[in-house]
């Protein structure tokens, strides 16, 4: 599996939104997630782990990889922004 969708998949299985500006700027974000607040150590341990991975990857090529699969694959909001997430526990959409 290439890289970037690896990365991309845990952030989203771990509580992490990608989201597209009507601008086409691409933006992070996200409520506090389950495991933070309910989580035992192993798991918040491994969500901590994806969420820096997916930080840590800040290049250009990567995050127009990560805005090219929210246009692609996100859902459309009524204010025209695209929105990539997991949705009740399904498995990843990426």
């Amino acid at each position: 599996m290439i890289i970037w969708k690896k990365t991309l998949r845990d952030f989203l299985a771990h509580g992490g939104r990608v989201l597209v500006e009507p601008t086409g700027a691409l933006t992070e974000g996200g409520a506090v997630p389950r495991w933070f607040v309910e989580g035992d150590v192993p798991e918040t341990d491994i969500a901590i782990a994806a969420h820096r991975a997916y930080f840590a990857r800040r290049d250009q090529a990567f995050r127009q990889r990560v805005k090219r699969a929210a246009r692609m694959l996100g859902r459309r909001t009524q204010n025209g922004w695209r929105v990539l997430e997991v949705a009740d526990g399904n498995s990843s959409p990426v």
